[in-house]
């Protein structure tokens, strides 16, 4: 496989993970911290969204734990807390995060050029 090949590849991917950040139900229930498409998502972002997806998931692995007999102590629920934002934050932030920031610093470039055109009208 060429250098050119696999660039369309990765171009196709960061297309697909684009279009399904750009689907409403994705950001669903936290639609409110989805940022214009031209603006990064920042770190902070980033890490909110890996808080609130996390902890969550958190809570439905204590009830099954529950469920199941198993005692789970605090030290353990805080440490698999811990663990899950943390993962949830570098999943993010190398996948999805990352292609949208891409898409938006080339949204951003290309706004720069059009203003900077229109100005020497």
């Amino acid at each position: 496989m060429s250098w050119v090949e696999i660039r369309r590849l990765l171009e196709l991917a960061e297309e697909r993970l684009n279009a399904h950040s750009d689907d409403g139900l994705s950001w669903w229930p936290f639609s409110f911290l989805k940022p214009d498409v031209h603006l990064p998502i920042t770190a902070l972002r980033a890490l909110a969204l890996a808080v609130l997806y996390a902890v969550p998931a958190c809570l439905v692995a204590v009830v099954m734990g529950q469920s199941t007999g198993d005692h789970l102590s605090p030290r353990w629920l805080a440490r698999v807390t811990l663990a899950s934002t943390a993962t949830f934050f570098v999943v993010f932030r190398c996948s999805f995060a990352l292609v949208w920031n891409r898409r938006a610093r080339r949204l951003q470039s290309a706004r720069a050029r059009r203003s900077t055109f229109a100005a020497a009208e």
